[in-house]
């Protein structure tokens, strides 16, 4: 219970803030790499042969063929790897120091500031959500 609340407040709730915004300037620039990847890929040329190697846009191009909003899709995918980041760095805290309240303490304080666009937009303003 302690560790599903951790990934809650620490994860999840940053996150759905921004669910259904604008992309910003990284996930735009990931966004854009896996849309050029995908069409690449569908066309037949295979993996685009310019610009940089996009590893993790290139795992999840795929969503560029589904019906459903892919910016929505990329960051639920996001989401999924950031509460697994946040569920591993609970356990290996929890086991490091021993103590499962200040592991939860720890992880907590890391995940919602690694999650929160406040915190990690350089355009945001304090106070504003983004915008």
């Amino acid at each position: 219970m302690l560790l599903l609340s951790v990934i809650l407040a620490g994860t999840i709730f940053p996150r759905r803030m921004v669910l259904g915004y604008y992309p910003r300037t990284d996930e735009g620039a990931y966004g854009f790499s896996a849309q050029l990847i995908h069409h690449s890929l569908a066309n037949g040329n295979g993996i685009p042969d310019y610009g940089t190697l996009a590893f993790y846009p290139m795992l999840c191009s795929w969503v560029f063929s589904l019906d459903y909003n892919p910016m929505i899709s990329l960051r639920l995918i996001d989401l999924g790897a950031a509460m697994l980041m946040t569920f591993l760095f609970y356990r290996v805290l929890a086991k490091t120091c021993g103590s499962n309240t200040g592991a939860a303490l720890l992880t907590l304080a890391f995940s919602f500031t690694m999650n929160d666009i406040v915190f990690i937009e350089p355009f945001a303003k304090p106070g504003r959500i983004g915008f």
